[in-house]
């Protein structure tokens, strides 16, 4: 006597066949989508490989192939958004370095960032005093050849919206930041930008603006303009340096609700992968008049960067090519009421500041801190001849004791 026919689990099997072999079927037939850059996660994807012609590339072939079909393969971003939407549901962290959080918030870290950032591990007292003595040596260097010298750390995410981790994560006592903060309180070349998005985030001024996005590690648009204004009024304004500033009547602000990622019926569902998935996630915009008289470039290769009125994208996000964070911007402003120019030192967090920066000097030189070999930046500055030198860096940098922060100047600015 046959057996019994089970339908529930025979459907079953039948669809757990057809979703593992769903992928390999549609880049047969060619469904699959064929950019070769994902802004969701901010890298480019592995492109195809050719046939080596040596024997250490036939050993490495197989592992190449496995990367470049492990980025692009068929329907991959409709199954990572749906294995992330279940590891959010149950408080699942989505990869080592990514925290799930309270509301489905994502927060950026790593170990040693979350115990330096809960106070667990502060700093000693002559760890403080030599990273305020390099720095101080730093500002005299630029200052006896005319340079005015500000420096100042984005804050992290965490930093500034702690009530969204998880409950695991306790603050015990002041963050590396923190004592920075408190130890340069009374230096006039030392911005505190951790105290002003503090205040704009509980204050009138704020007017319930996000300050940073819920699923990116990085400010939104005003949050970096809260910066930017203290820059500019802290560090320039208040020295007498006489330079425009962007007024916050001069912004048209818009706080657009996304699409739903988790919409399966969603056209960006199915083709934008995304770090985390939430149906808060918003964009949001700063925009600025458009001005002609403004432009910036990639040094090396004179690539026009759009966006620079402050769009919703930074400017890397409009290249295949990532590596373009990472090289020398240059931007010019013909605008005959600005003079002055600055050089700027910086990480990803920078590009949100373009679009005032691009507006208060004339010419504006960004150098990545991670290209900076021994004596690179000497040698900008000596060609450049900036008015303001501008150091931005992420709190994540001062973990290690401080020494990555003085190391990064140090380093650029030796013989």
């Amino acid at each position: 006597m046959k057996p019994a026919l089970n339908l529930p689990n025979t459907a079953l099997a039948i669809l757990f066949v057809l979703l593992l072999f769903a992928p390999m079927a549609t880049q047969l037939l060619s469904l699959a989508d064929g950019r070769s850059t994902d802004t969701g996660e901010n890298r480019t994807l592995s492109s195809a490989p050719g046939l080596p012609d040596t024997l250490d590339g036939w050993i490495a072939y197989p592992a190449t192939v496995e990367r470049y079909y492990r980025d692009n393969f068929a329907l991959r971003a409709p199954l990572l958004n749906t294995a992330n939407i279940l590891k959010l549901t149950l408080g699942i962290d989505l990869a080592p370095h990514y925290v799930a959080g309270k509301d489905d918030w994502v927060f950026f870290s790593n170990d040693a960032t979350t115990e330096v950032l809960r106070g667990a591990r502060p700093l000693e007292q002559n760890d403080l005093a030599a990273f305020r003595a390099n720095m101080r040596r730093t500002q005299q260097q630029l200052g006896d050849i005319g340079i005015l010298f500000l420096y100042f750390a984005v804050p992290e995410k965490q930093s500034i919206y702690p009530e969204y981790l998880p409950g695991r994560i306790e603050q015990v006592g002041p963050s590396h930041l923190d004592q920075v903060s408190t130890a340069e309180a009374s230096s006039h070349y030392y911005v505190d930008v951790k105290s002003v998005l503090l205040a704009a985030k509980t204050g009138e001024a704020g007017k319930g603006r996000m300050l940073y996005h819920e699923l990116d590690s990085h400010w939104t648009c005003w949050g970096a303009y809260l910066a930017y204004r203290a820059i500019v009024e802290q560090g320039l304004l208040s020295t007498d340096v006489s330079v425009p500033l962007v007024k916050e009547q001069e912004i048209a602000y818009r706080n657009l609700s996304s699409f739903n990622k988790t919409d399966y019926l969603s056209l960006d569902f199915w083709t934008t992968p995304v770090t985390s998935l939430s149906p808060r996630d918003t964009a949001y915009e700063c925009l600025l008049e458009k001005d002609a008289r403004v432009q910036m470039q990639v040094v090396k290769t004179g690539t026009v960067l759009p966006y620079i009125n402050g769009e919703q994208y930074p400017p890397e996000a409009s290249y295949p090519d990532t590596d373009v964070l990472f090289q020398n911007w240059h931007a010019v402003n013909r605008n005959p009421r600005v003079s002055l120019k600055a050089l700027v030192v910086r990480d990803s967090f920078a590009s949100r500041l373009t679009p005032y920066l691009n507006r208060t000097f004339s010419e504006v030189l960004y150098v990545h801190y991670l290209p900076i070999r021994r004596g690179t930046l000497r040698v900008a500055i000596e060609e450049f001849q900036p008015d303001v030198v501008i150091y931005e860096f992420a709190e994540r940098q001062l973990n290690d004791r401080l020494h990555r922060v003085v190391d990064i100047l140090e380093r650029g600015l030796k013989e």
